[in-house]
């Protein structure tokens, strides 16, 4: 197994953060959630307002706090989004590598290798998409289509 702190490289993050914008990303999240289930429109919303939106927790702790909830808890698709996000956001791969080992020292260890897993099959995806200068959408939907 390679070392997963370098499964995604610096000039692939480098090309994904070129890319991205923190308010595009938060559309493409709450469009394809409102499309999936319009219901969920007021949901989405008010999460969003309260947890993207504000100033109450900076982005990158807000990752940090989902990736390695998700690492416990969410399925492989919700964390390969989170992690995607958290890099966008300025959190390095040694970072959420280490934030996921943490999450599974207390959350369970046997849930390290599914963890793993997920950056395994995210490396080569990512720096797949930074190649062809993919922005939000484009990596949501090769997220969901890969981890589908």
């Amino acid at each position: 197994m390679d070392d997963l702190r370098t499964l995604i490289d610096d000039k692939s993050v480098l090309a994904l953060r070129a890319a991205y914008s923190s308010t595009a990303m938060r559309a493409a999240m709450t469009g394809k959630l409102h499309l999936a289930y319009p219901p969920m429109h007021p949901w989405t919303e008010g999460t969003e307002a309260t947890f993207y939106a504000t100033d109450h927790i900076a982005d990158r702790d807000r990752e940090r706090c989902l990736i390695a909830l998700l690492t416990v808890t969410g399925p492989p698709l919700s964390m390969a989004i989170h992690i995607y996000w958290g890099l966008m956001e300025g959190i390095d791969m040694p970072e959420i590598c280490h934030v996921i080992a943490l999450a599974s020292c207390y959350g369970g260890v046997p849930k390290l290798a599914p963890a793993f897993a997920v950056l395994q099959r995210l490396g080569p995806l990512l720096a797949d998409l930074a190649a062809r200068g993919a922005e939000p959408t484009d990596v949501l939907d090769a997220l969901a289509e890969d981890f589908r």
